[in-house]
């Protein structure tokens, strides 16, 4: 199937509507922190990488933080390459599953 042109005649009658967004998201979450008694910080919109690297970073900036109730809070989107064996689960699994840093993640 090829990708439809601006021209296409279906086009005509399709109407799309955003009903949420990266940037709604962060600020409803950065909202429930509050309401939780926790320190909401948005720490990045934009997060992107393979999922495996981005939670050694993301790991690293919670220990960081590591101070009293605080909530740290990331949009973006990551990415997980499968190799031949994979499990379930997707990229945002794939992020906080990692064995070796995930022990900073705890009480995030």
């Amino acid at each position: 199937m090829e990708t439809l042109k601006p021209s296409d005649k279906l086009l005509s009658t399709s109407h799309n509507h955003i009903v949420a967004s990266n940037s709604l998201a962060l600020e409803a979450a950065r909202i429930a922190a509050l309401s939780l008694a926790y320190t909401p910080l948005v720490m990045s919109r934009s997060i992107h990488g393979e999922a495996r690297e981005v939670a050694k970073v993301l790991c690293s900036i919670a220990m960081d933080f590591a101070k009293g109730p605080m909530c740290l809070i990331f949009g973006g989107e990551t990415t997980v390459t499968l190799g031949h064996e994979h499990g379930n689960g997707g990229r945002n699994q794939g992020t906080f599953t990692i064995k070796d840093h995930s022990s900073a993640l705890i009480g995030c």
